[in-house]
C-alpha cells in the first residue's frame, strides 16, 4: 500500500525547480553578454576591463551620467577577439599596455580629447595597419606602437613635441607619416632611438 502523492506538493516542487533553472539560465546569459567593466573614481569612471568577447569595442563618453575619462592599465591587454576600437570623446588618458597584444585589432578611432598615452599602449597589435593619433597628445610614449608589424601609415598631430625611445620599434612596414605641422616643425621634434622606419618613412 502506498499513499498517493500530494499533487499540490508536486506542482510546487516543479514550479520552484523551473524558477531556479530560469534564474541560472539568466545569470549565465548575463555573464556571456560582452560588456565593459567600470571603476568609479571621484565623479568619473575608468574602463578597467571587458567581460566576454566582442569584435567592436566602443568606449562611451558617459556611464551612469558621469564622464568616462580613462582607460586603465592593461584594460584590454591580449584581447584577441576585437578588430576595432572607438574611443569616446571624454577619454583623457590611455593607460600603459591598455591595448597591447590585441593581435586582431585593425582599426582605432581615437578622439581628440586624449591627452596622454601610457607606455606600450598598442604594443604588439600586429594587425593594425593605420592609426590617427589624438590632436590632444603632446608626446608618443615609449613602445607605444612597437611591434605593430603591419603598421603602414600614421597621422601625427603637430602638437607632438617628443617621440620616445622605441615608440615604433619593429614597425618595419611603416612607410607613410601624415604630419599636420610643417617640415621644420617635424624636424624639431625630439625622436628617441630604436624607432624603426620612422625617420625613413615618406
Amino acid at each position: 500500500y502506498r499513499k498517493p502523492l500530494n499533487k499540490k506538493l508536486i506542482t510546487a516542487i516543479v514550479s520552484i525547480a523551473s524558477a531556479i533553472i530560469i534564474s541560472i539560465s539568466g545569470i549565465l546569459a548575463y555573464f556571456n553578454i560582452p560588456r565593459l567593466k567600470y571603476e568609479l573614481n571621484v565623479n568619473e569612471y575608468s574602463i578597467v576591463g571587458l567581460f566576454g568577447k566582442i569584435q567592436e569595442i566602443n568606449i562611451p563618453s558617459y556611464h551612469k551620467n558621469l564622464p568616462v575619462t580613462q582607460i586603465g592599465n592593461s584594460a584590454f591587454e591580449n584581447n584577441t577577439s576585437a578588430i576595432s576600437v572607438n574611443i569616446g570623446n571624454q577619454i583623457k588618458k590611455i593607460g600603459s599596455r591598455s591595448f597591447s597584444g590585441m593581435t586582431s585589432l585593425k582599426e582605432v578611432k581615437m578622439s581628440d580629447s586624449v591627452q596622454s598615452m601610457g607606455n606600450y599602449a598598442f604594443y604588439g597589435c600586429n594587425s593594425l595597419i593605420t592609426i590617427t593619433l589624438s590632436s590632444g597628445l603632446t608626446s608618443i610614449s615609449t613602445g607605444a606602437l612597437a611591434s605593430c608589424e603591419e603598421l603602414f601609415s600614421i597621422t601625427i598631430p603637430k602638437n607632438i613635441y617628443t617621440i620616445d625611445v622605441a615608440a615604433f620599434y619593429d614597425c618595419n612596414k611603416l612607410a607613410i607619416i601624415n604630419y599636420t605641422g610643417t617640415k621644420s616643425e617635424w624636424e624639431n621634434i625630439y625622436k628617441g632611438i630604436n624607432n624603426g622606419n620612422l625617420l625613413n618613412a615618406y
